[in-house]
């Protein structure tokens, strides 16, 4: 979740030309290192290419057209990795290329997911749900909340970028910087997929939860736990 680095070039590839006798222009996306490379589907002819700049060179009309094609890629390119970097917890030249390109699927977030179980619990006010139990909800929503911007420096975080440190690292937040007052004890479950690189497509199709932040009567007070009914405290003071 830290700052990360973030380079973009242009480059022809000039083993292939075309019918026309023009080179295909690549993008090459470097973020802290990892780099992919793809088509930026624009071609021009190689001598009409400035290597040195990555871009097409001198001042013809047909030169400033290509650059400015260029510089909406590149614009384009900066405004995904801004978004990603806001929403996950760490960004990878992968995860830009893929938002570019229109492949990725938009993953829900985990004060998203929060926040629709409180409207939803908002619902039930007075009928399954005291409004006691509503301002424990809150208040745990903006706990998390204050947690992810002082320890990550982000807004929010994307369900399948959360793992056991995540988890751990918001315990010790709880534990320290905001300890919890018994009296604001409540239930929550907020299932947190695994985290898994080789089973990606499963936690997406089955949504299993390697851990829960668990609020819990039962436990005694707010706790965390890993999926498997460990792991809970109680901290005090709000």
């Amino acid at each position: 979740m830290s700052k990360s680095t973030f380079r973009i070039l242009f480059y022809l590839r000039k083993n292939y030309l075309n019918k026309s006798g023009k080179a295909g222009i690549m993008i090459r996306l470097t973020v802290n290192g990892d780099m992919v490379q793809f088509s930026s589907k624009l071609d021009i002819e190689p001598s009409l290419w400035d290597t040195k700049a990555g871009k097409a060179a001198g001042n013809s009309v047909k030169a400033r057209q290509m650059n400015s094609m260029l510089e909406d890629i590149r614009t384009a390119l900066s405004n995904h990795y801004r978004y990603v970097e806001s929403r996950d917890s760490f960004v990878t030249a992968e995860k830009v290329r893929n938002a570019f390109l229109g492949y990725e699927v938009r993953q829900q977030t985990l004060l998203e997911l929060f926040k629709q179980h409180n409207e939803d619990a908002s619902k039930l006010n007075g009928i399954s749900k005291a409004p006691a139990t509503l301002v424990k909800y809150d208040r745990t929503y903006r706990r998390l909340e204050e947690f992810m911007k002082v320890k990550y420096k982000v807004s929010d975080i994307a369900l399948r970028e959360i793992d056991h440190k995540f988890v751990t690292d918001f315990e010790f937040y709880l534990r320290t910087v905001q300890p919890v007052q018994r009296e604001y004890y409540g239930q929550v479950h907020a299932d947190i997929p695994q985290d898994s690189p080789h089973r990606q497509k499963q936690r997406m199709d089955n949504h299993r939860p390697v851990c829960k932040l668990s609020y819990s009567h039962e436990s005694g007070g707010q706790g965390l736990s890993d999926g498997a009914g460990t792991g809970a405290y109680s901290p005090k003071g709000l």
